[in-house]
């Protein structure tokens, strides 16, 4: 839970980005704008148990809630290492119940030669990508759709223009994995992918208020 003028919020919303991008697979993030203290939002889920801004609640893998707290003052930063010490210890844990497996080198039979090493493939010709330009202006993305091949390598390149803005990162989901990718000032960033059919795909700035599409044909 998060508001605009909230200052602590904007120091929790980088740490939790950090957080998701180092660990994908166990970490999505879900933000509801609580907008004023006098939204129905806050009267909800906040002000019943007395919350505050920012305000967290933490779900394991099975859904349980395993962390629910506001940031008091000077305490943010003892919210954010919970956070990164909770994942970190899933995350440890899985690595060492992942299975490993190696396959041994397999000898010829006797009396067979080995068979002589395959002559060298010819590297492979990859097409040029499509390049698309995406500007973050005072209106947003720009243009606020763009049009790309199906299965075809393409570039969105983006930049951003202006200092005040929410995008200062671009989040996407493409064939279920998401991608954040930073958008520092006036610097050409290049997202490259491939999509693989047609359709819509949305994209929107790190706090959902600015959103562009594409149009996949």
């Amino acid at each position: 839970f998060w508001a605009e003028w909230c200052k602590p919020c904007k120091v929790l919303e980088p740490a939790l980005v950090d957080i998701a991008r180092a660990h994908p697979e166990l970490v999505a993030i879900r933000r509801i704008d609580a907008v004023d203290w006098d939204s129905a939002a806050v009267a909800r889920h906040l002000t019943p148990k007395g919350f505050n801004l920012p305000h967290l609640k933490v779900f394991d893998t099975s859904g349980t809630l395993v962390i629910e707290r506001s940031s008091e003052t000077g305490q943010l930063e003892n919210m954010i290492s919970s956070v990164r010490s909770l994942v970190e210890a899933e995350a440890a844990k899985r690595a060492r119940s992942a299975p490993v497996t190696t396959q041994p080198p397999v000898a010829p039979a006797p009396g067979i030669d080995p068979a002589p090493p395959s002559p060298p493939s010819q590297p492979a010709r990859v097409q040029p990508a499509t390049v698309v330009q995406i500007a973050v202006t005072t209106n947003g993305f720009e243009p606020a759709n763009v049009t790309v091949p199906a299965g075809k390598l393409v570039t969105l390149r983006f930049q951003r223009k202006v200092e005040q803005t929410c995008a200062t990162e671009v989040v996407m989901e493409v064939d279920g994995k998401k991608i954040v990718k930073d958008l520092p000032l006036n610097q050409l960033v290049d997202l490259t992918l491939t999509f693989a059919k047609p359709g819509i795909v949305r994209y929107s700035c790190a706090m959902d208020m600015i959103r562009g599409s594409v149009t996949v044909q």
